[in-house]
């Protein structure tokens, strides 16, 4: 039987991996900007991940890696 994964767990994990995220971007530009912090990056980070184009990009990449490890595409 299938474990319910809760909206907390959920929440954990999304917060962990923005913050992931934003210390890549943060290691990326900083050669760059100087100046920039922590949470500007994390703010960008948040602000492309609302765009709604990304989020469909997203959950095809997804879908498609779940149906690739499954040896269901061509």
């Amino acid at each position: 039987m299938k474990r319910r994964v809760h909206g907390v767990e959920i929440q954990k994990a999304v917060l962990g991996l923005l913050q992931q995220i934003a210390e890549i971007v943060y290691a990326m530009q900083s050669p760059f900007y100087p100046d920039i912090s922590m949470e500007a990056c994390l703010s960008s980070v948040n602000a492309v991940l609302e765009k709604r184009e990304l989020q469909h990009a997203l959950l095809v990449g997804i879908e498609l890696d779940r149906l690739a490890e499954q040896k269901l595409l061509s």
